[in-house]
């Protein structure tokens, strides 16, 4: 870059989980809310951090079409972390995150910061104990199963 005239650059490299790991939720995944974030927020609200709204979603058919805008957006490889995502005629926010449902698994996806990417299983159902202590066979059972899943 230096030889083109640029002086002054970096390049950032951030890890996201593997698009095979994410590839169930994301097309076979049922909507249950999506987040719209701004940074920094309007006049009125200075002094008070970031600005959220959450939308509660039903399944049904807007749900569906709802998550077919959501997925463009998250697929969508040219927004930096200076762009403002327009979102339907809610206006433009920072950050847009999304909870997709699948097999009693919930995960959150971002659409600008993908490496943020969060799953939320609960094994505690799963889990055999002995003398109040889990077993560590039923632990290595469950990791292996959650694993295969994903895969």
């Amino acid at each position: 870059m230096r030889n083109k005239g640029v002086s002054n650059y970096t390049l950032e490299l951030k890890q996201a989980p593997p698009r095979y790991f994410l590839k169930n939720h994301l097309e076979n995944g049922n909507l249950k809310e999506v987040r719209l974030v701004n940074q920094n927020p309007t006049e009125k609200n200075i002094g008070f951090g970031k600005e959220e709204r959450i939308f509660k979603v039903s399944n049904g058919s807007n749900s569906n079409h709802l998550k077919g805008i959501l997925l463009q957006l998250f697929n969508n490889m040219e927004l930096n972390e200076y762009s403002k995502i327009p979102f339907l005629d809610k206006g433009e926010f920072d950050e847009i995150a999304f909870v997709l449902g699948y097999n009693k698994s919930c995960k959150t996806f971002y659409i600008k910061n993908k490496e943020k990417i969060r799953s939320n299983i609960d094994v505690s159902s799963l889990i055999i104990y002995k003398d109040n202590e889990p077993t560590f066979e039923s632990m290595i059972q469950i990791s292996l199963e959650l694993l295969k899943f994903a895969a």
